[in-house]
């Protein structure tokens, strides 16, 4: 017999403490929905916590149309170290489960501002 100890680590806390720093509620909370709309993919096990939270608030923050503002250097997102294609597929991924699920999506449009 095979017995395996398995531990997914989760986006919340990384989520929290974004939307903390950024001081904007209605983000907190949809960011929070997002996550938990991401438990229903197999992201968890493709990429690593602090790039879903990333892509959850990029997703927050435009279906909210409050922007999140970075250094002007570069996308905001890309001081997490996260690709644009990276956020695109975890975007797509949460936004097919809404879709799976018979639920209205948002939209999410990546930029590079």
């Amino acid at each position: 017999a095979l017995d395996f100890c398995f531990k997914v680590d989760h986006a919340y806390k990384h989520a929290l403490k974004m939307t903390e720093f950024l001081g904007s509620k209605k983000i907190q909370v949809e960011a929070w929905n997002l996550v938990n709309q991401s438990l229903r993919t197999l992201l968890s096990l493709q990429y690593e916590p602090l790039k879903i939270a990333v892509t959850v608030l990029h997703m927050a923050s435009k279906n909210l149309k409050i922007p999140i503002e970075g250094d002007g250097s570069a996308a905001w997102w890309r001081v997490h170290k996260v690709e644009q294609l990276e956020l695109e597929d975890i975007c797509q991924q949460i936004m097919d489960s809404y879709c799976k699920a018979g639920l209205p999506a948002g939209s999410c449009q990546v930029s590079s501002t």
